[in-house]
């Protein structure tokens, strides 16, 4: 009945991490480690599983402060369970300093067996999660620190660009290439694209067109889709115009792997939107020739009116 009492004033979720301890068969003095109300009901499950799964109260009590969230508690209690040292952990487990997911990529890095140094590298609260996963990942793939010092540069690049820096290095651009999509008014998924054009072996000119889309990396994905499938420099202008949508890119390209480039010139026009050019794609897939789909391509047709007109010379052919 005493100690029933105890868990009076904890919510019902707090109460239940406490009768989940004693089930499991902890001992009172293990669960008054964490039946305490400064702790919330995630932060008492966090401490709960480490004391079921074997870890000492001295390494319970490295986490069990409620100066720590359940976050951080958890990167903690899974570094004590992989095996690692207290004076690795000590070097993250600062509530104050790193958040959970810093914490976490700083563990990762001793958990891949990097050495104290190369993590002290990342270490630090002033890279976020994701720019430490950049630099972590260039030390583990065996970057030169020349290269990592070139995007290891939290004020100049965020994560997710200095990750597609980092992939560029990977793949053994050269700095030349590197340098041109490494520019940090890029973000990460232009950067990314332009990458990709490298990769695959666009050339320069193909990727400076590339680059000239400022904003949206969908459409960048449409033309260097283009140039990779092999269509020519010509058959990307038409649809290379920051006036198309990405879809409407995506609809010319795929019409151009199967019509000649004159007839796909006849729709590749601003003047239509893309319900409009759904219709004309989805004509040719109905097997309606050049000249009968030519016959509902008029800009003044809402694609209900295109659609109809479709669905009548269909008929049409089969009346036939």
């Amino acid at each position: 009945m005493r100690n029933e009492l105890k868990v009076l004033g904890f919510s019902l979720n707090q109460r239940a991490e406490i009768t989940k301890g004693k089930k499991f068969g902890l001992t009172q003095e293990q669960i008054n480690l964490y039946a305490k109300p400064e702790f919330n009901q995630k932060q008492m499950e966090v401490i709960r599983q480490g004391l079921e799964q074997g870890l000492s109260r001295e390494q319970i009590l490295v986490y069990a402060n409620p100066k720590f969230d359940s976050k951080q508690m958890e990167v903690i209690r899974l570094s004590f369970e992989s095996g690692l040292t207290y004076n690795n952990i000590k070097i993250y487990a600062r509530p104050n300093v790193f958040d959970g997911n810093q914490m976490y990529k700083i563990f990762k890095g001793f958990d891949e067996m990097l050495s104290t140094e190369q993590v002290m590298l990342y270490a630090k609260p002033e890279y976020d999660f994701l720019q430490m996963e950049a630099i972590r990942l260039g030390i583990k793939s065996g970057l030169s620190k020349e290269q990592i010092e070139f995007y290891a540069q939290p004020e100049v690049f965020n994560g997710e660009q200095m990750l597609e820096i980092y992939e560029g290095f990977k793949s053994k651009l050269n700095l030349e290439k590197i340098k041109f999509f490494a520019n940090h008014e890029y973000n990460g998924e232009k950067m990314k694209e332009l990458r990709k054009g490298f990769e695959n072996g666009l050339n320069w000119d193909q990727i400076r067109l590339c680059a000239s889309i400022k904003t949206d990396f969908l459409q960048i994905r449409e033309i260097r889709k283009g140039f990779e499938e092999g269509l020519s420099w010509e058959q990307v202008a038409l649809y290379a115009n920051t006036k198309f949508s990405y879809m409407q890119m995506n609809l010319i390209r795929t019409l151009l792997k199967t019509l000649p480039t004159e007839q796909v010139r006849t729709f590749a026009k601003t003047d239509y939107n893309y319900l409009q050019m759904l219709e004309f794609e989805k004509g040719f897939e109905q097997g309606l020739t050049f000249e009968q789909v030519k016959e509902y391509a008029n800009p003044e047709y809402n694609f209900v009116n295109m659609m109809l007109r479709r669905k009548m010379i269909l008929l049409g052919k089969k009346e036939k």
